[in-house]
């Protein structure tokens, strides 16, 4: 009789155990899925059309400034050295207010508006936010019918 109980214990000890590791798999599970929709919706806003184009104009506003400054830079050492007295003309920039320019290109940025972000601001007022935002994060339905891989 001893041995039947200590049987059921080490079962219900091994029962539990089981059930102990199945709980640690699913949390595994469900922080994984927690990351990879982090990261669905950090590519979302990096990969939006609006963003890509915004940032290229940034950096080729502020190329410009750096390229007429430099130009500038470079006129005032070679004069200290030259007899000759070298002027701005050849500048491609040098009719633009390059200054100007970044700053607008800057603000534009900043007053951007991302879709993905949109969409998720949507979903926050919302009662059921969580629900929504499952359903915009979660994987869609490929065209035969299987779960698309991302």
């Amino acid at each position: 009789m001893e041995e039947a109980i200590i049987g059921r214990a080490t079962a219900v000890k091994e029962l539990e155990e089981a059930n102990l590791g199945h709980v640690v798999a699913v949390n595994a599970l469900e922080e994984a899925n927690l990351v990879r929709t982090k990261l669905e919706i950090a590519n979302a806003i990096l990969d939006a059309p609006e963003t890509t184009v915004a940032v290229a104009d940034v950096v080729a506003r502020a190329r410009d400034v750096g390229y007429k400054a430099g130009y500038t830079k470079c006129l005032t050492h070679v004069n200290v050295v030259s007899d000759k007295k070298f002027t701005d003309e050849q500048c491609p920039l040098r009719a633009v207010d390059t200054e100007a320019d970044l700053k607008a290109a800057t603000d534009a940025y900043g007053a951007l508006v991302v879709p993905a972000l949109a969409q998720v601001e949507e979903c926050l007022v919302a009662d059921d936010y969580v629900d929504r935002l499952r359903g915009l994060f979660e994987p869609k339905e490929g065209a035969e019918g299987k779960r698309r891989r991302r």
